[in-house]
């Protein structure tokens, strides 16, 4: 039978020594058994490298001893330890366990036993199989054979040098949970009206990573000074985040601050240029991009090509760029950026080429099919749409012929994280009329019959150009008619014009956007599951009078009377 020494004993054995001035000789603090020791009295349980459980399967009981790199938290109101990671020469795996880690501090050496496990959040288990990500390593059921109660660093052999930047390109197929990186980038602390988050962005200033909190950032509120700093740091990556494919950290260590030179910002910038043209292109498209970086001010931006398939012109603080369709083709493009008297290059192969053909059917057509219909359809985005967390979860397609709302449950949603609006797409999914199981005697009292939309897509083509919105299949209304539409007039995934004041109301616990009549009290509430973050691109519009483009996302059905929910799509600009 193997030694396994309870939490409460081991509390009880450490105070003992303490009281009885037992302290170990080389380090001066107190200890519980042999931390170094590779196997119990019983002669079982030899100490296995962090790195091979990598390779294990799930259930398989380990014996490892390793240091204490960082605590986890949770809880709302007031942070407490759940968990930790444990490190040696050769990785770093996450142990869940409330009573041992909450006698722990970062630093301490742990020999312990430990369940191979994954975890994956519930509202992630759908996206995680259709993504392929496997979860986050993790030991769970700790059992103590020894603690050492001596501070001791990560060993250095365990922390990789990489960016943020290549970080966020390793897919969630990669399982990097775990892994201890040394990183450089802006650390930043985000507060919104109901919570608090941190991340550090690469210095490119595009990818970041956000910070993993259970307890509305407060577990990180001791990074607060470095917030804004320019800072080269220790991260853990926690766990993956499927539907969105992108990868939490938890900050472990801040080193120092760096700076970065004008130079480097140059050629961060001349990268960013060169970022915005898109590898192809299928059809003539005029592509703007602004003369001054909008990430930092003073360094700007301008394109050369001794290509004929590509014109280039300045105008009012713009860079114009118009791709040539008519001449197939490859070629190079160049970006130059400036800044602090620092100029620097980046270039990139661009493709003229003939479109992809798919065998697709219009909007018009689709909505004419049966529930239980496979289509494809090829359309623009007109605007995505987000669950919690910003996650792309569902979005409004428009082609000449009509308009269709587009959502994907959590198997499929991360196949829209790549989606933009104004891209153009192919995509292939299920007509339904939907409605919420328990709901559907309420949907028929009221005889509505479900809200119309394709389900579940996968994304067939995506063109990143961004295209103009065809007008014809955009119908005339007020926020009049579409509150007095009844339940049985399904107006489900219609596109109207209208013209509206935009207002907001911020409290404590949420913010709302609202599209309010100009000849009544009457107004629209935008359907948000992000506490208004999804609508803070119609800040510069509030309080005034615009036409705008509303979508009916669907019919919330309740028993006390149904109301359309609406999306904005886009404000119509005008000359």
């Amino acid at each position: 039978m193997k030694k396994k020494l309870s939490i409460s004993l081991l509390l009880f054995a450490s105070m003992m020594l303490a009281s009885c001035g037992n302290t170990d000789a080389t380090s001066g603090t107190d200890s519980v058994s042999d931390p170094t020791s590779s196997s119990d009295s019983s002669g079982v349980g030899l100490n296995v490298d962090i790195s091979s459980i990598r390779e294990m399967e799930v259930g398989v009981e380990v014996r490892v001893q390793g240091v204490v790199a960082n605590l986890n938290y949770t809880g709302q109101g007031t942070p407490y330890v759940t968990g930790f990671w444990l490190a040696d020469a050769t990785g770093s795996i996450y142990v869940y366990g409330e009573e041992v880690a909450q006698t722990l501090e970062k630093g301490n050496t742990v020999t312990m036993y430990g369940t191979k496990s994954y975890y994956i959040p519930d509202t992630d288990t759908g996206s995680a199989a259709a993504t392929g990500y496997i979860g986050m390593q993790q030991l769970i059921n700790p059992d103590v054979v020894s603690v050492n109660y001596t501070v001791s660093p990560i060993p250095e052999t365990v922390i990789s040098e990489l960016t943020i930047a290549e970080i966020t390109e390793i897919p969630l197929t990669t399982d990097i949970t775990g892994n201890i990186y040394r990183v450089q980038g802006r650390y930043h602390r985000h507060d919104n009206i109901s919570y608090v988050n941190y991340s550090v962005v690469d210095l490119n200033r595009v990818d970041s990573l956000l910070a993993y909190t259970q307890s509305n950032g407060k577990d990180y509120y001791w990074t607060d000074s470095y917030d804004g700093k320019t800072i080269e740091m220790i991260i853990i990556i926690s766990l993956g985040k499927p539907g969105v494919g992108m990868w939490r950290m938890n900050p472990v260590e801040f080193i120092e601050e760096i700076s970065v030179t004008a130079l480097q910002e140059a050629e961060y910038g001349a990268q960013r240029a060169i970022n915005e043209i898109a590898d192809f292109y299928e059809v003539e498209t005029t592509k703007e991009v602004a003369i001054e970086d909008e990430l930092l001010g003073g360094l700007t931006r301008e394109y050369s090509s001794n290509s004929t398939k590509v014109s280039i012109s300045q105008s009012e603080g713009k860079n114009i760029l118009v791709f040539h369709v008519d001449e197939l083709g490859i070629f190079e493009l160049t970006a130059t950026a400036t800044f602090g008297g620092q100029t620097a290059t980046a270039s990139k192969t661009v493709s003229i080429r003939e479109p992809n053909e798919f065998d697709a059917i219009s909007i018009s057509e689709a909505k004419a099919q049966p529930d239980g219909a496979t289509v494809t359809v090829q359309a623009i985005v007109a605007r995505v749409t987000y669950k919690g967390s910003m996650t792309k979860q569902g979005m409004f397609l428009i082609d000449t012929s009509g308009t269709i709302f587009v959502y994907n449950g959590s198997a499929t949603q991360a196949n829209l994280a790549n989606v933009e609006n104004g891209n153009k797409v192919v995509v292939t999914g299920t007509i339904v009329h939907y409605i919420k199981p328990d709901l559907v005697d309420v949907a028929a009292s009221q005889n509505f019959e479900g809200n119309l939309q394709i389900s579940d897509v996968t994304v067939d083509n995506l063109d990143t150009n961004v295209y103009q919105l065809p007008i014809d299949p955009i119908l005339d209304g007020t926020v009049e008619g579409v509150l007095a539409t009844p339940p049985s007039t399904n107006i489900s995934s219609n596109i109207y014009k209208m013209t509206v004041s935009v207002s907001k109301v911020a409290a404590q616990y949420y913010t709302n956007y609202y599209l309010d009549s100009l000849s009544s009290s009457q107004q629209l509430l935008l359907y948000s599951q992000n506490n208004g973050r999804d609508y803070e691109w119609l800040e510069p519009y509030l309080g005034l009078e615009i036409d705008i483009y509303v979508g009916i996302q669907e019919l919330n059905v309740k028993a006390s009377g149904s109301v359309w929910r609406m999306c904005a799509i886009a404000v119509v600009e005008t000359d």
